[in-house]
């Protein structure tokens, strides 16, 4: 090498092995590196090595970048020709970061696409190209999936990745493209054996581990989504999560997905043995979520229950019993409702008081000895009563709406009143503006409409702003529009019911009950009370519930008290 040439590295970079092997863009008989030979050569640099990277550009540590970066530390080299831009990186901070790293050790990187600009003015440029060659890198990555979903909306399939296990990919000529192209998927005659044991096996009632290992004890070769090599070679073993992918993978009964798409294929198991397999994989399958839902699904006032005494929430209690009346109680526990707080050592623990609410009965369980209620069975007696009882809710809502007639009426007396108000104050303004547009500026009178103008301005303003609050506290009662919208509600409160009482309201189940408590939004106050009702054995209280109904306009709380002679609605207002 001549004393004071340039050393340089030629870079370049393909996105994907086939186009490495089958391309001509890219290795050392690429017309990438040709070009950067052919530039170094007219400048007289001294090549000392050729850099190829086959991976994204968009990703930041890729092999060939780590190899330059490390020899520019090493003082190796003082120039990296680059054929484009787009070649060193397709991000446009990556290649603003790797430059300045190069930058430090004292290398440039010349690229063949841009002119021969140093200094801040060049990396403009280069910048300009870098954000052009993200923008392009964005536009492909669009272009290319949206492509991929029409392609499968046409019922056909699309071959990125290797085809699922047991399955080859089928080609058709595509005239446009001149090459052949993947459309649909065939059974492998090598693996569809594989897949139909394992749907057989597990129908014969064998756990996905069993059906694992005896793959693995036959010598199966367990699926790989990627060449093997000696790098990364195969498994040996087969894993039960490979074996629960295969039973659970729609495609082997004929319905291969690609996002929302479905494609039809040949299918490998029928449809009744698919189901099979995989009733027998979810029921097996229960995790701690799972049985979280079954437990709560058996609390119907699960979060639905306030403390009167603190405010805090009641949560729920399995308390198990031991002896003879254990016998009594599913699963020899009593559930109960309780105030955490009303546990002294948790009341502590949050400085207050020890709460004096006792432990609730949930529900009346028990076969035999002394009678006792629980609060899920007070809250299924009220809405049996308000609810589900015909004409019962139309009639104390007609009751209520008696009570505050007067009231709603002068409440909407105000309201028009203030419409009224406001229409006339607008009258004002726009005569002030009309008059304005006629007279001159330095006209007595422009400056009187004007003070007239501006006066109707502030009027409306405060009376809009006022009109707001009063519509916002909301009247008593309601108007006959919302009437007819809780009406409805209810109504299709019922309609729930019915189809699921077919004997009748004793025999409801809890799943029943939790879907009318949604739907009616229910809340309870349970508050200790020597004159209220027993609970259980030894607690007596009172409890308030409330009831959150869609009125059309908004929702509404029906505030409702359960009393020894009845229901009582006690007041109706905006929620």
């Amino acid at each position: 090498m001549s004393a004071g040439r340039e050393r340089a590295i030629l870079y370049d970079r393909v996105s994907t092995v086939m186009q490495s092997k089958a391309g001509y863009s890219g290795g050392a008989d690429g017309f990438q590196l040709d070009a950067c030979r052919a530039r170094a050569s007219a400048r007289s640099y001294a090549v000392v090595g050729e850099i190829t990277d086959v991976d994204s550009g968009a990703k930041w540590n890729i092999d060939g970048i780590m190899a330059a970066l490390d020899r520019a530390k090493r003082r190796e080299y003082e120039v990296l020709l680059v054929s484009d831009t787009s070649r060193f990186a397709r991000s446009l901070a990556k290649k603003t970061v790797y430059e300045a790293d190069l930058r430090r050790h004292g290398v440039r990187v010349e690229y063949l696409n841009l002119p021969d600009t140093d200094g801040a003015e060049g990396r403009f440029i280069s910048n300009v190209f870098g954000a052009l060659d993200e923008l392009e890198r964005e536009r492909i990555a669009y272009r290319t999936k949206n492509g991929r979903h029409q392609k499968a909306a046409a019922g056909k399939v699309v071959g990125s990745g290797p085809p699922p296990y047991g399955y080859r990919y089928t080609t058709a000529w595509s005239e446009a493209r001149k090459l052949d192209v993947t459309v649909g998927l065939a059974p492998d005659p090598e693996t569809r054996p594989v897949v139909e044991r394992v749907y057989r096996e597990r129908t014969a009632g064998h756990s996905p581990q069993a059906i694992a290992d005896r793959l693995t004890a036959d010598g199966v070769p367990t699926p790989g989504r990627w060449t093997a090599t000696l790098k990364r070679p195969r498994r040996e073993r087969w894993s039960r999560e490979t074996v629960r992918r295969i039973l659970g993978n729609t495609v082997y009964r004929g319905a291969w997905r690609y996002g929302d798409e479905v494609v039809a294929v040949e299918p490998l198991v029928s449809e009744r043995d698919w189901q099979a397999a995989n009733r027998r994989t979810t029921g097996a399958r229960r995790t701690r979520c799972d049985r979280s839902a079954e437990r709560a699904a058996a609390w119907t006032l699960r979060g639905r229950l306030t403390c009167g005494s603190c405010g805090g929430a009641l949560s729920t209690d399995d308390r198990r019993i031991s002896g003879r009346s254990a016998r009594l109680w599913p699963e020899g526990k009593i559930r109960r409702y309780l105030c955490a707080r009303s546990v002294p050592c948790w009341a502590r623990r949050d400085g207050r008081e020890t709460c004096p609410l006792p432990g609730l009965l949930a529900k009346h369980e028990a076969s035999g000895g002394r009678p006792s209620v629980g609060l899920e069975d007070l809250a299924w007696a009220f809405v049996s009563e308000l609810i589900l009882a015909p004409g019962a809710f139309e009639a104390k809502l007609a009751a209520l709406t008696g009570e505050t007639a007067e009231a709603r009426a002068g409440w909407e007396r105000r309201l028009g009143d203030l419409d009224a108000e406001i229409a006339k104050q607008e009258r004002r303004r726009r005569r002030a503006g009309d008059e304005m547009v006629d007279l001159e500026r330095d006209d007595e009178r422009y400056a009187e409409y004007a003070e007239r103008e501006a006066a109707a301005v502030a009027a409306l303003r405060t009376l809009r702003a006022e009109r707001g609050r009063y519509v916002a506290a909301g009247g008593p009662g309601l108007s006959e529009a919302e009437r007819a919208a809780v009406g409805g509600h209810v109504a299709a409160v019922r309609a729930t019911a019915e189809r699921a009482l077919g004997l009748g309201l004793a025999a409801a189940d809890d799943g029943l009950k939790a879907e009318l408590y949604r739907l009616l939004r229910l809340e309870g106050t349970v508050t200790p009370d020597p004159d209220g009702r027993r609970v259980g054995r030894d607690a007596t209280v009172r409890v308030s519930w409330r009831l959150f109904v869609d009125s059309g306009c908004g929702v509404l709380k029906l505030h409702a008290v359960s009393t020894p002679s009845g229901v009582r609605l006690e007041a109706l207002a905006a929620a």
